[in-house]
C-alpha cells in the first residue's frame, strides 16, 4: 500500500509542470517605417521557438505584442534584442552606437 502512495505522488508532482505563456506589449517609438518593423521582428525571431511563441507588430501604434514562454526568459531578453538594433524599448533607451549607425529615418 505504501508503493502505491508513492506512485500516486510521484506521478501527481510529474503533472504539475506547466508552462507560463504570458503576453506583453514592447512600444518602439522609432519603428515609423516597413524597414524598421522588418528589423524588430527578425531580431524577435531570432530567439528559440520553445521560448518565443507568437511576435504581433502594430507599427500605426509603434507597439510589438510578444507572446513567450516565461519559464524559459524575461520581459527584459525581449526588450534587450529591440534595444541593441539601437531602438528603444519601453523605458530603455537604444544602444547609443548602434542608433548611430541607423539611417536617418530609424532613428
Amino acid at each position: 500500500m505504501r508503493w502505491m502512495c508513492g506512485v500516486v505522488a510521484a506521478l501527481l508532482a510529474a503533472g504539475c509542470f506547466r508552462e507560463v505563456i504570458r503576453t506583453f506589449e514592447i512600444r518602439v517609438p522609432q519603428m515609423r517605417t516597413p524597414q524598421a518593423v522588418q528589423m524588430v521582428e527578425q531580431a524577435l525571431r531570432g530567439f528559440d521557438t520553445n521560448i518565443l511563441i507568437r511576435v504581433e507588430t502594430d507599427p500605426s501604434n509603434r507597439v510589438v505584442r510578444v507572446t513567450y514562454n516565461s519559464e524559459r526568459a524575461a520581459r527584459r531578453n525581449f526588450e534587450r534584442a529591440i534595444v541593441l538594433l539601437g531602438f528603444d524599448a519601453n523605458d530603455l533607451p537604444g544602444d547609443p552606437a548602434r542608433r548611430a549607425q541607423l539611417p536617418e529615418e530609424l532613428r
